[in-house]
């Protein structure tokens, strides 16, 4: 697979946030990168993006947890 096609595959996944295909994509995008594929802008913005991403799904579950504690909190009440 080449890696834009990795790349690609990388923005559906988060797209669809699709966690199994992410993983898939990422571990192709580095096999990529690992073969000598050579990242462009687009390529690196692409993984500049997929990070951020990342990063803002895991402030939201962290958000959602606490959501979910205060809940129970509540249920035990």
């Amino acid at each position: 697979m080449t890696l834009e096609q990795a790349t690609h595959d990388v923005t559906k996944a988060l797209d669809t946030q699709d966690l199994e295909a992410l993983e898939r994509a990422l571990e192709a995008r580095q096999a990529a990168i690992e073969g000598g594929g050579v990242p462009n802008q687009e390529i690196v913005e692409a993984g500049d993006r997929a990070l951020r991403t990342l990063a803002e799904w895991k402030q939201g579950l962290a958000f959602e947890s606490a959501r979910l504690g205060q809940v129970r909190s509540y249920l035990k009440r």
